[in-house]
């Protein structure tokens, strides 16, 4: 939710351009803080695990949420800093 809010919010204030990276720059940081909150608390997966369930969950998430549903493209996946 906080990446979709950091390209809704940056469309409608900056350049498509500008947004992706302020988002590129943006999306370590949130899920350092939800990996950070995650081991702080429950720690039930080793790092490398935790990371590739972050890692598939945000590609579909990407793939089957805002690319078939939400923008009915899959455009973004064009380029690496759209992807």
């Amino acid at each position: 939710m906080i990446c979709g809010a950091i390209i809704g919010i940056g469309f409608s204030l900056t350049s498509e351009s500008n947004t992706l990276i302020i988002h590129a720059y943006a999306v370590p940081v949130v899920f350092g803080v939800i990996a950070w909150n995650y081991f702080r608390r429950f720690h039930y997966t080793a790092p490398f695990i935790t990371a590739c369930i972050l890692l598939v969950f945000i590609a579909g998430t990407d793939f089957f949420l805002v690319a078939l549903l939400i923008q009915k493209s899959f455009v973004m996946f064009s380029s690496l800093i759209g992807t």
